[in-house]
């Protein structure tokens, strides 16, 4: 079988003996995958084909994590937030994610990259709550990206959440 045809994607040897499945993800783009034999290639096809029947969408290798969380913010977030929590999500995402790793692609993204992002940046300039805040803000996004696979894993679940130093209360004598 050297293609497959109706849309549903490719499947062809290379001259170096790999195979490739070809498949569109959309708007005339297409994904290429290799393969070392053509029995994995064509497996590789219908599961994509079978995902692209249950509605979910393929991520670019371009996706960044700022427009990524910038379309999960206004399409999926706002609508089941309270407006309050909607402009405490809105300021995380602009003024600590963003400027810290929003240039990074969405599937490049790391637990190493994040150790370092709370470690780093947001601890210096941050309560450790607000740090904490970041995280669980990151992990529900990642979470309903891991849904709708646009990526392989959530990061957050290999990294420990930062911890909040816990005070003795003060209390005041008459």
């Amino acid at each position: 079988m050297g293609k497959r045809g109706n849309g549903e994607g490719t499947v062809y040897q290379r001259k170096d003996g790999r195979w490739t499945a070809s498949i569109t993800i959309g708007q005339g783009r297409r994904k290429y995958l290799y393969f070392a034999t053509q029995k994995e290639a064509i497996k590789a096809i219908r599961e994509i084909n079978n995902l692209k029947d249950q509605g979910i969408m393929l991520a670019s290798k371009d996706q960044t994590v700022a427009f990524f969380l910038e379309t999960w913010l206004q399409d999926t977030a706002q609508p089941r937030l309270r407006p309050r929590t909607f402009i405490r999500y809105q300021h995380m995402i602009q003024h600590q994610i963003i400027l810290a790793i929003g240039n990074v692609k969405l599937q490049q993204l790391s637990p190493q990259l994040l150790q370092r992002l709370y470690n780093g940046e947001l601890h210096k300039g941050y309560a450790p709550q607000t740090v904490k805040h970041v995280h669980r803000l990151l992990h529900r996004a990642l979470h309903d990206a891991l849904r709708w696979g646009l990526v392989v894993r959530n990061v957050c679940d290999a990294v420990d959440a930062p911890r909040v130093p816990r005070h003795e209360m003060q209390v005041l004598n008459a």
